[in-house]
């Protein structure tokens, strides 16, 4: 585990999100 790492999913759940918000 890395802060990188977690920076990446964080990111991921953020676009993800928006996505949902899309809809």
């Amino acid at each position: 585990w890395s802060v990188t790492s977690f920076n990446e999913l964080t990111r991921e759940a953020q676009a993800i999100d928006r996505e949902i918000d899309l809809v």
